[in-house]
């Protein structure tokens, strides 16, 4: 058996006289014979775990996306060093005057380039590319991080060409590419045949 209980309006009269009317206590809102739900504790620690394993996951991603830009990033560098120290070398190179000479003592390789100012070096030593500008000029950094350079004189039928092969150190191993260049030069004493 239910109980109902009449609904009662309740108006009040303002100040300026007008009447106003007030909505029962309970309209809109469930009656007080139905239960309400709410969350219970087990409930709030479930939505707490799956959030912090979204953000988990979230944070994982992203900080896997900022290693990977920064290493692209890297990469970036060490190809564009590469490039200008191999274009400086070719300029020189097609700038010689003379025959060029290659020296390797103790495993390091020099490379003697003759110009009209004087003879250009470039020496291969512990995993770096040095330049100078004569015997007597110090040696100046041209390429960092190398791990192989190989210098090669390639005989043509006409023409004597110069090869410079460089391999860069890898960020991770096992590369996934190796970072290998090949730069090719004729001198200009030789071209002008």
């Amino acid at each position: 058996m239910k109980i109902h209980f009449p609904k009662r309006e309740v108006s009040f009269v303002s100040a300026r006289g007008t009447r106003l009317n007030a909505q029962p206590r309970n309209a809109g809102f469930p009656s007080a014979l139905h239960s309400q739900r709410g969350l219970t504790l087990i409930e709030c620690l479930v939505y707490i775990s799956v959030l912090f394993v979204v953000l988990g996951v979230a944070y994982k991603a992203s900080d896997q996306f900022v290693g990977n830009s920064l290493d692209l990033r890297r990469n970036a560098a060490d190809i564009v060093h590469a490039l200008q120290a191999g274009e400086r070398w070719r300029a020189d190179v097609r700038a010689a005057t003379g025959p060029l000479r290659l020296e390797v003592f103790e495993g390091d390789e020099v490379l003697e380039i003759p110009q009209t100012a004087g003879t250009v070096l470039y020496q291969f030593a512990r995993g770096n590319v040095w330049r100078a500008q004569s015997k007597q000029e110090r040696w100046i950094l041209l390429l960092s991080k190398v791990k192989n350079s190989r210098i090669q004189f390639d005989q043509g039928q006409k023409v004597r060409s110069v090869r410079w092969e460089v391999e860069l150190k890898s960020r991770h191993e096992p590369a996934k590419v190796r970072p290998l260049f090949s730069f090719q030069s004729i001198p200009a004493i030789q071209a002008s045949r």
